[in-house]
């Protein structure tokens, strides 16, 4: 991937042991990846690489790893929470990343085994993993596109603790509107941009003094990074237009076309620059 269209990027995702709240790999085969993923700063030195803890799977109640609640339980004491943040510091120190993603899907809703004490529990797990980091590394939280699981959020108090929040704009359409009369089984991961305006404005109901910074879009393509099959969609923290992905993108090994188009991108708005130039 062109180094230059990146400000951060994170491969996702990894796991923590539900008991011991110890950070592991998703899959074993994907720990040599990870050093070869922060070596990447080497040829580009403001690249920041982070690492995405959870994901949608982590907490499916199908999980051969039994996860559901291991968020839950995790940010439930302060003796978890910190048994956690010991075991990603040192994570993070041993591969070379310089952030963390935390992915909880999703936090309080019932249908993914989420409790009420959830909402006020993440909001203390950030507290104290900024505490822990101490300005050594950052933190973003992925939020959701919709009102059905952002009400959980606490963005008020998570604010104070996150460098940035990625919202995700590749979910406000999938599999689950095959059934309705409005879109049918048409739209898929198409969003335009007057639908991710609406899942922003969500966002500002609290009376929250920030304003996202970075969205995490959804492209033509996917990268597979992992011998796991984890797909990455490419990404970046600034906003784009509708362009053509470069050729060193389309022709890397696990890249595959999600539009009829094999390289145009959805209209987003117009690219900095220093994008248009790789574009």
């Amino acid at each position: 991937m062109p180094q230059a269209i990146v400000l951060t990027t994170d491969p996702a995702f990894v796991y923590f042991h539900p008991t011991t709240f110890e950070v592991i790999p998703k899959d074993a085969r994907d720990v040599p990846l990870y050093s070869q993923f922060t070596a990447v700063k080497e040829r580009k030195q403001s690249l920041r690489t982070w690492v995405s803890i959870g994901g949608w799977a982590f907490n499916d109640a199908t999980n051969s790893l039994n996860t559901q609640t291991a968020f839950s339980d995790m940010s439930s004491s302060a003796a978890n929470r910190q048994a956690f943040a010991t075991s990603l510091i040192q994570f993070m120190n041993t591969y070379g990343f310089d952030g963390v993603d935390i992915d909880w899907g999703y936090h309080g809703a019932d249908d993914c085994g989420g409790l009420p004490a959830d909402t006020e529990n993440f909001a203390l797990l950030l507290s104290d993993l900024k505490e822990a980091f101490g300005g050594r590394f950052c933190i973003s939280v992925t939020l959701p596109s919709s009102y059905w699981y952002l009400r959980w959020f606490d963005l008020q108090a998570m604010e104070k603790s996150v460098d940035f929040f990625n919202l995700m704009s590749y979910d406000i359409h999938g599999v689950w509107d095959s059934s309705s009369k409005f879109t049918g089984p048409y739209v898929r991961p198409h969003t335009n941009l007057t639908e991710i305006r609406l899942g922003l404005d969500l966002t500002c109901f609290d009376e929250t003094t920030f304003r996202p910074r970075n969205s995490t879009w959804s492209f033509a393509g996917m990268v597979d990074l992992s011998h796991s099959k984890i797909h990455r969609a490419i990404s970046l923290a600034v906003s784009l237009a509708k362009a053509v992905l470069p050729e060193s993108v389309r022709t890397l090994p696990g890249y595959c076309r999600m539009q009829r188009s094999a390289v145009s991108l959805p209209a987003i708005p117009s690219p900095p620059r220093s994008i248009k130039k790789l574009l």
